[in-house]
């Protein structure tokens, strides 16, 4: 059996349930252990957390990884034992990459997001307590923080605000859903401006058209997106 189109794209409006599927989707998290803390590109925060698995792609491969990986995408951050400030995201990097180790070992015992001012709260079942400051104010396009999860899915909390759930190895420029019509044949220009020429696949999964197999591996939806796309081009 294939799901569809396995995307979410919520904004956070007026009410605390705008959180709800997002509060369940990361509470797949809890109980997982944190294998390893860190920093990563541009010093952000990133946890390992859960089954070790090969990581295949880019600099990381031939590595192992964490079946989830939460990292902070930019946002301030503050660590805590027993409520007392260990390290922040203010601190000279090389101090913190010694103190958040202190993290390692600990099962995750909470996941919240609070609303309406959207501040994460992980605690750790060794007394220590991460909170994640979205600047919601600011100008930025990065996400406030990300949480990589099993099956190859992504859960992020963006400016909007809103939150998304959708295949981590899901085209960039993708869209959140089938595209029909003349919207359709809008994108389908914009992609023959690409530099580098698109397969038929890439074309669909960038169309919105694109499906996860029983293996959980994104795949694209031909047979969809040629039938959207005679139609958009008989009406045109």
């Amino acid at each position: 059996m294939e799901t569809l189109n396995p995307i979410i794209l919520q904004k956070i409006i007026t009410q605390d349930g705008d959180l709800d599927k997002l509060r369940k989707i990361a509470s797949g998290i809890m109980g997982e252990s944190c294998w390893q803390a860190g920093l990563s590109y541009g010093d952000e925060l990133s946890l390992d957390i859960g089954a070790r698995i090969p990581a295949s792609h880019g600099t990381a491969a031939g590595r192992e990884k964490g079946a989830w990986i939460l990292g902070t995408r930019g946002s301030d951050w503050s660590l805590e034992y027993l409520g007392k400030k260990m390290a922040s995201s203010e601190e000279d990097s090389e101090i913190v990459k010694q103190t958040i180790k202190a993290i390692e070992g600990g099962a995750i015992a909470a996941f919240k997001i609070r609303y309406p001012d959207l501040v994460l709260a992980v605690e750790f079942s060794n007394g220590y307590k991460l909170t994640v400051f979205p600047d919601l104010e600011g100008d930025s396009d990065l996400s406030y923080w990300e949480l990589f999860a099993p099956y190859n899915m992504l859960l992020e909390l963006k400016p909007g605000p809103l939150w998304s759930y959708y295949p981590s190895d899901l085209p960039a420029n993708a869209a959140r859903q089938p595209l029909a019509g003349k919207v359709l044949l809008q994108k389908m220009q914009e992609l023959s401006r690409s530099p580098r020429p698109l397969s038929k696949e890439q074309t669909a999964l960038c169309c919105g058209y694109y499906r996860l197999s029983e293996k959980n591996e994104l795949r694209a939806n031909l047979t969809a997106f040629n039938t959207a796309l005679l139609a958009a081009k008989r009406s045109a």
